[in-house]
């Protein structure tokens, strides 16, 4: 689980904050990778990296 927090700057000058979790779950589902943890997608060194770059 990766879990962030962002401070955003409203027009106002107000600090709002703005909470993030999301997990393997929801990378495979974002990535539309049609997989399981059971039996994951393998994809190539290339790709992997052109996906978090």
């Amino acid at each position: 689980m990766i879990h962030s927090v962002l401070r955003k700057k409203e027009q106002t000058g107000k600090d709002t904050y703005v909470e993030f979790k999301f997990g393997v779950g929801d990378i495979r589902r974002f990535l539309d990778l049609q997989d399981s943890e059971d039996d994951p997608t393998i994809m190539s060194e290339r790709l992997a990296k052109g996906l978090w770059c």
